[in-house]
């Protein structure tokens, strides 16, 4: 199971590392919430997540500025969302803005950032500043071995057989299995898989779902890999006796072994067509 999760994209703004955990965040929750309540906060990104943070801090906060590096507000924040952030009288938008300077001994005490269409430059007491720039999954090393979405994140289930890299990769002869990688077996879970919704809980319940899976699965490969061994046992009696009839009668169970297997599915797609064509010669000549 992959729960390599992902990590904040981080604008190189200088002293941004440094003011981490004392005036930097990333995210725009609760608890962040009460550290500036009664305070002017500003939210960096333009995007729906930052949309839903400078509305939602309006709760706490004295006045929202929210920077824009384009000149519009993205395209996937919704119509509604954007209809309140531009008529609440608490939020200012700032558009062609990036954050250029973060100041402060101990902690963050104010914020510079300029108009790359005027070059002006403003700089404000503010001690708090939300990076709502998204994030990047920990998912490189999967490249040369996993489907991945255009963004880098691991793309499961149903989902999969959208794509077209999916059969070139997949080996199983089932569909793939909710939060089932394009490596058969394999699950992802969490911020790294494509489709995640981002948030803790939601990223433990899949987990869980996911064990589940891994655990049913490992016990359906152990049972095809008893199976397959009681076939080569067979095909070395058959070998070995040159008389079908005989083998029927002195060896019944293998004989119905091979026959309610038939339909069974494989892990692996190889030894299932190999199994397969064993398992069907011998039927035949057993009918026969």
């Amino acid at each position: 199971m992959i729960a390599t999760g992902a990590q904040y994209n981080k604008p190189s703004i200088p002293n941004s590392a440094r003011s981490e955990n004392v005036g930097v965040c990333y995210g725009a929750t609760n608890m962040e919430a009460q550290l500036c309540e009664g305070e002017e906060v500003i939210v960096g990104g333009g995007g729906n997540s930052a949309g839903q943070a400078a509305v939602y801090l309006t709760q706490v906060a004295t006045h929202v500025h929210v920077a824009v590096r384009s000149d519009k507000l993205s395209d996937t924040m919704s119509r509604y969302l954007i209809q309140r952030i531009e008529t609440h009288p608490k939020i200012t938008i700032h558009y062609q803005t990036e954050i250029t300077g973060l100041e402060g001994d101990v902690q963050l005490e104010r914020v510079q950032w300029r108009n790359k269409a005027t070059g002006k430059t403003e700089t404000r007491p503010i001690r708090h500043i939300f990076m709502m720039t998204g994030a990047s999954p920990n998912t490189a090393w999967l490249e040369d071995c996993m489907v991945l979405d255009n963004k880098g994140f691991i793309m499961t289930g149903h989902d999969l057989q959208a794509d077209d890299r999916f059969r070139s990769r997949w080996s199983a002869v089932r569909s793939p299995m909710l939060l089932e990688t394009s490596l058969a077996g394999v699950f992802a879970v969490g911020d790294a898989r494509s489709g995640n919704v981002k948030r803790v809980a939601s990223a433990v319940g899949e987990g869980s779902i996911a064990i589940h899976l891994v655990h049913r699965e490992w016990q359906r490969c152990s049972g095809l890999t008893r199976l397959a061994r009681r076939r080569a046992r067979l095909v070395a009696i058959l070998l070995e006796a040159g008389d079908i009839v005989r083998v029927q009668e002195r060896h019944p169970d293998l004989i119905e072994a091979v026959h309610e297997s038939m339909t069974t599915e494989c892990l692996d797609l190889e030894l299932f067509r190999q199994a397969k064509i064993v398992g069907d010669d011998l039927l035949f000549e057993v009918d026969r």
